[in-house]
């Protein structure tokens, strides 16, 4: 099971629309869902380096 918390009041920084953010608690995901941009909730170092989490920066989310 995973838990999805939405973000109220937060804006993405790179679509800025607000409202739009889930948080994935068990991976410390957050992606927009406007835009489809993820970070890690404690920065996006590691996502960028490609740290082994097979994740795609803006593939979406998943139907």
């Amino acid at each position: 099971m995973t838990l999805y918390v939405v973000l109220v009041d937060l804006a993405c920084a790179t679509c800025e629309e607000s409202d739009q953010l889930w948080q994935d608690v068990t991976l410390a995901l957050i992606e927009c869902r406007a835009c489809g941009t993820r970070y890690l909730a404690g920065g996006v170092d590691a996502l960028d380096e490609g740290a082994g989490y097979g994740l795609d920066l803006y593939d979406g989310w998943d139907a």
